[in-house]
């Protein structure tokens, strides 16, 4: 199904901000966000992204995602993520792969809409609970895991994660780098017992003779080492 064909926005213009919302967000956004999204936006603009990019002596690194959980007075949260251009043909791209995927009944979050402010766009999701894949096993060695459970929930991530890459590829043709870093995890004790797709800012459509790379583990570069 062509992305332009999926379920129409409610199109909704405020003085600051414009509104698209797919059938059925308004029951996962707080009761007054529609008509107070930029005051909502703006007495949280102080929160720490969940997930934002990371500057260290080399540059900037790592996560390059930026992702606000926005919770209300009554604890009800949604995400919004900022969108980055230059990852995706259509401001929307995103939103309707994961409208699709969520349609086929696959794991991911549900799609709400998107929010335009100034010249930024932001797409709009239902929070989902879990642990980033970002880094995950640096953070379970100083958690106290042993190599061994380590390695058994590595080969355990492998197997999951190429099982939502293998039902993605045939429920609805879509393909994209499956790396840990964009999955949830939840554990049981020093057990992953599941994986949860998270950002499809890079999904396309799936080909057979060219299939996108499954990585658990991070790829390690080697520092360039300086002339004597």
């Amino acid at each position: 199904m062509p992305f332009e064909q999926m379920n129409p926005f409610a199109k909704i213009e405020r003085e600051h901000y414009s509104l698209r919302l797919l059938p059925g967000a308004r029951d996962h956004l707080p009761d007054d966000f529609i008509d107070k999204a930029y005051e909502f936006a703006l007495e949280r603009a102080h929160i720490p992204p969940i997930k934002h990019a990371k500057t260290t002596e080399r540059g900037v690194e790592g996560v390059n995602e930026i992702i606000w959980k926005m919770t209300d007075d009554n604890g009800h949260a949604f995400v919004l993520k900022l969108n980055q251009p230059g990852k995706m043909p259509e401001p929307d791209h995103e939103l309707r792969i994961l409208e699709r995927a969520h349609l086929a009944g696959l794991p991911c979050p549900k799609p709400l809409g998107m929010m335009h402010i100034g010249s930024a766009d932001f797409l709009m999701l239902e929070y989902v609970s879990g642990r980033s894949g970002q880094d995950i096993w640096e953070k379970l060695r100083d958690e106290g895991w042993s190599d061994e459970e380590i390695e058994s929930a590595q080969a355990t991530a492998d197997r999951l994660i190429r099982q939502v890459a293998e039902t993605y590829r045939k429920a609805i043709q879509i393909d994209k780098p499956w790396y840990i870093k964009d999955f949830l995890l939840k554990f049981a004790g020093h057990e992953l017992k599941s994986v949860f797709p998270l950002d499809f800012e890079r999904a396309h459509t799936f080909d057979p003779e060219n299939p996108e790379k499954i990585r658990v583990i991070p790829k390690i570069t080697t520092p360039t080492r300086k002339a004597a």
